[in-house]
């Protein structure tokens, strides 16, 4: 099941679309792009996370820490 689910959260963000999300930051809700690539529109915080739809929440996997972000938006480091 748990694959099934991996593969359609894949299919799904294959085109970003909007979603609303509250800011870890500012605690602000702001309209973000679902790729995970979006700042805050309020506070600036870098590369919001579409986590509100994200299906390993509902299913109580989700593997999110500050340091290397989650399994489905690795933190993307400058080179």
């Amino acid at each position: 099941m748990i694959d099934f689910l991996q593969e359609q959260w894949k299919v799904r963000f294959t085109k970003p679309f909007t979603v609303i999300e509250p800011c870890p930051d500012c605690g602000c809700e702001v309209e973000i792009l679902s790729h995970g690539k979006s700042n805050c529109t309020e506070c600036g915080h870098k590369q919001m996370l579409p986590c509100a739809d994200c299906p390993k929440l509902e299913n109580f996997t989700c593997d999110w820490n500050e340091k290397t972000r989650c399994s489905e938006f690795p933190l993307e480091v400058a080179c």
